[in-house]
């Protein structure tokens, strides 16, 4: 994926490049909230996303001064190796933190760095009530620093939402951002507390009445740009809760049904001939009309307009809400391409 400019990135979706879009930390010497990179990002999600921000910032080779984290930073260092250090309870703390590796540097703990050579550093922030809302608690959990470790999992978490920093719109949408971010706030709950997790009381899978009433706000609302927290609050539980039971019973995350749900009402759409597909693309939720052909191409393997050319003259049964059955679980219908794979 080619990088695109800053400004490109923020001002083609409406941002702006104000202090508060960046990752900060505390300096504690001012007691002011700055940049925890004096550089200009290269790519910044900025405040596009609720509760997670990334950024990719060049840096020079000597000091990284001291700043103090305000949420968890996820970080990795591409170029060269990294010497780290942090304080805690006045014990001063180093690490040699090679290429390529992963870090997390947790809200709250006084961290600096030096380097030999230019860097580029990838990081991704969350906000720690993120974190505890995906922990087995549910209660507030404290996360470990963590420095040169080997983990492809939060490697392969932090490349994609760098990816989706840098792309103007995707095919998921907010929902996709969501989901990648409450994946890696559980990962860091499961594996970076500081001590292990109390299990929470479970909450019981989505009744027939409730999942009913969560379907029927997503077909109502799947020209807007959906929010997890939305649909959590329609099945009246927390985000996590509800990602879990969800996928529970409809055998889908909420992103993917959600996208399976906008790829059938787009093809119902295509088969009036007096709908332009910019209109379908909008109608159907998605943020343009290249993000509406890439998705619709993957998951039918046809392009709109090449699909449009296979209807009939009447218009196609549109996909209806998954049926439910009296346990309560929908059963996903059928589809014509193979599901992408979810996130687990």
């Amino acid at each position: 994926m080619t990088d695109l400019p800053l400004a490109r990135v923020l001002v083609e979706r409406g941002g702006a490049m104000t202090i508060d879009a960046r990752i900060l930390g505390l300096d504690l010497a001012s007691g002011r909230r700055l940049p925890v990179s004096g550089q200009l990002p290269r790519i910044a999600s900025g405040a596009l996303w609720k509760s997670l921000r990334v950024e990719e910032v060049a840096i020079p080779l000597g000091e990284c001064p001291e700043t103090t984290p305000v949420n968890h930073i996820v970080w990795t260092a591409m170029g060269t190796s990294m010497l780290v250090e942090t304080t805690a309870d006045a014990r001063r703390s180093r690490w040699q933190v090679p290429p390529g590796t992963m870090n997390l540097s947790p809200a709250g703990l006084p961290v600096s760095g030096r380097s030999s050579q230019p860097a580029t550093i990838v990081m991704v922030e969350l906000a720690p009530r993120l974190v505890s809302a995906a922990a087995p608690s549910g209660g507030r959990v404290e996360l470990r620093p963590a420095y040169g470790v080997d983990d492809p999992l939060l490697a392969q978490l932090v490349a994609t939402l760098r990816d989706e920093a840098c792309a103007r719109t995707t095919a998921g949408g907010r929902l996709y951002v969501e989901s990648l971010g409450i994946t890696l706030a559980a990962h860091l709950a499961r594996k970076y507390a500081a001590a292990a997790p109390t299990p929470r009381d479970q909450h019981g899978a989505l009744s027939a009445s409730v999942l009913r009433r969560v379907l029927e706000y997503i077909d109502a609302h799947l020209g807007t740009d959906l929010a997890l927290d939305h649909l959590a609050q329609a099945a009246g539980m927390n985000v996590f809760a509800f990602v879990r039971n969800f996928k529970q019973a409809t055998g889908l995350p909420p992103h993917q049904y959600v996208l399976r749900r906008r790829i059938e009402r787009a093809r119902s759409l295509l088969a009036d001939t007096g709908v332009s597909l910019v209109e379908i693309a909008l109608r159907c939720g998605f943020g343009d009309q290249s993000s509406f052909s890439t998705a619709f191409r993957q998951w039918t393997r046809l392009t709109p307009r090449g699909y449009r050319k296979t209807c009939p003259d009447r218009r196609p049964q549109e996909f209806t809400n998954a049926r439910i059955s009296k346990s309560g679980r929908a059963a996903p219908a059928s589809f014509g391409s193979p599901l992408q794979e979810e996130l687990r």
